[in-house]
């Protein structure tokens, strides 16, 4: 009897990760390069740290609850899309549609981060069978080679064009891309335990590209950068270090460089110390490096994507008068 039931359960289990109903067909970043439309909220915004959600639907009477972050503090209805201002921080959404029978919590897969934009694809199953659900979600990468532009499709929905930096339901998931008329379609899997990076390669796009451009000298690539320059970011340095006491007692100097991974937003992130001098230099150096604002992303074809960077942090002892 206790055989049968645990192999109930586990058949209950495996039918929830393959086929888990979702009303958030997908939900992803959205590049500032390609918003477009983006009305100002009627609600004054003046102090308030938001992201903005444009929520694509052709269904009505949708409500979003953030949770522990609140409410949307704005909502504008323009044509199909419902633009959301949701303050920055939050982490999942409860989706509920009284006359849908919905009721949906959904992890975004990522804390949204202020004045970032994000477009969630909406669309509820009319046959009433929107029960309560709760799913699990994650943060997955889906790119085109050439990187930029290829229209990509979720099962069989529409999500925008890659690359692709989004939060997807677990189980499997067909993804088709499409770009001058060439059409790619695969399988992915969803899962705790791997990260997901699918990248489709047009070659036709490329050859063409190659012949077009031949023997003339393309950038492909702009390198990510501190808002204002190196001359803004010397400042900002010159402003924000201070000498440590232990080091100045010592007599310690010299130069701390820093390696730090930069997202597609521009956030800085794993912050950590390549060469170290000591004396409290090294950890002063790590703090002022976790307070520089978002630097441009890195970008490949007019593609954001995610880069390291290294910077050095100068400590100079003062001159002796």
């Amino acid at each position: 009897m206790f055989k049968f039931l645990v192999t109930i359960a586990l058949i209950i289990g495996i039918l929830e990760v393959k086929g888990q109903t979702c009303v958030v067909k997908s939900f992803r970043w959205e590049d500032p390069r390609d918003v477009k439309g983006m009305p100002k909220p009627e609600t004054d915004l003046a102090g308030k740290k938001c992201a903005v959600i444009k929520v694509e639907t052709n269904q009505k009477g949708y409500a979003f609850d953030f949770g522990i972050t609140g409410n949307a503090v704005a909502a504008l209805q323009k044509d199909s899309a419902l633009w959301l201002w949701v303050p920055a921080g939050a982490k999942n959404v409860t989706i509920t549609n009284k006359s849908l029978k919905v009721n949906c919590v959904y992890p975004l897969g990522t804390e949204l981060e202020e004045k970032v934009n994000y477009v969630m694809m909406l669309i509820a199953d009319k046959s009433g069978n929107n029960g309560k659900s709760v799913v699990e979600t994650k943060w997955v990468n889906l790119q085109s080679n050439p990187p930029k532009g290829a229209n990509i499709y979720i099962d069989d929905f529409p999500a925008g064009k890659t690359p692709f930096y989004g939060s997807l339901t677990m189980g499997s998931h067909k993804v088709r891309m499409e770009k001058n008329k060439v059409v790619m379609e695969r399988t992915v899997t969803i899962t705790p335990q791997q990260d997901v990076k699918l990248k489709m390669t047009f070659e036709s796009v490329i050859k063409a590209f190659d012949k077009e451009y031949e023997g003339v000298m393309v950038h492909f690539e702009e390198e990510t950068e501190y808002p204002g320059g190196y001359e803004a970011l010397q400042k900002f340095l010159r402003e924000k270090v201070k000498y440590p006491s232990l080091a100045l007692q010592n007599r310690i100097e010299g130069t701390v460089f820093v390696q730090f991974n930069i997202s597609i937003t521009g956030k800085i992130s794993n912050v950590r110390i390549l060469r170290g001098i000591g004396g409290g230099c090294d950890e002063e150096a790590v703090r002022v490096v976790k307070m520089m604002p978002n630097w441009s992303p890195n970008r490949f074809w007019n593609a954001a994507s995610p880069c390291t960077f290294q910077i050095p942090v100068k400590f100079q002892l003062p001159k002796k008068k």
